[in-house]
């Protein structure tokens, strides 16, 4: 895994987006390790089904208003244990189904990165300065990709083909 943070010499804030990352890897890691979205196959994996692009394309732009919605509603309940918050970290596709009907698009698990103890370590809103706009300071978002095994090479071309109609290889569009 390749964790990258623009400004080096910031190295408080380059720990603290190793400490959040670190603190919610796990969680991620058993999340997408045992296969939580889609139908069960093989030892934890998912059937990947085919992608309707329509539809691919509704739950980009559900999802975009949705998350604003989540961001809103967390900071509503940010203080408090069993709030919104608290609800879209344990469990974020529940809550957010729960409390917007949005549902995961399959093959796809979400984890809600919590950054603990953000203002001691500069992460967060920045004000407007006399030589800085004002800026979010946040860690990067992480991007975690299946590497599928080759299947026999006489059906490497069919595989690839068909990877690419399950919207697996489109990560950024939530077309899956």
């Amino acid at each position: 895994m390749l964790l990258n943070h623009e400004d080096k010499s910031d190295t408080n804030l380059g720990n603290a987006f190793g400490e959040a990352i670190e603190a919610n890897l796990g969680k991620a890691l058993g999340l997408i390790m045992n296969g939580t979205s889609g139908r069960p196959c093989g030892d934890g994996g998912s059937v990947a089904p085919r992608e309707n692009p329509l539809h691919g394309l509704k739950t980009e732009i559900e999802w975009q208003m949705v998350w604003f919605q989540a961001i809103a509603a967390a900071w509503a309940s940010w203080d408090d244990p069993t709030g919104f918050k608290a609800q879209l970290v344990e469990n974020p596709e529940r809550a957010l189904d729960a409390r917007f009907g949005f549902k995961m698009p399959p093959l796809m698990t979400l984890v809600i990165l919590d950054v603990v103890g953000h203002e001691k370590k500069g992460l967060g809103w920045h004000p407007s300065e006399p030589d800085m706009p004002s800026h979010w300071c946040l860690p990067n978002s992480i991007l975690v990709m299946p590497l599928p095994p080759p299947p026999a090479e006489t059906q490497q071309a069919l595989g690839l083909g068909n990877y690419t109609a399950t919207g697996r290889s489109y990560p950024f569009t939530c077309c899956c």
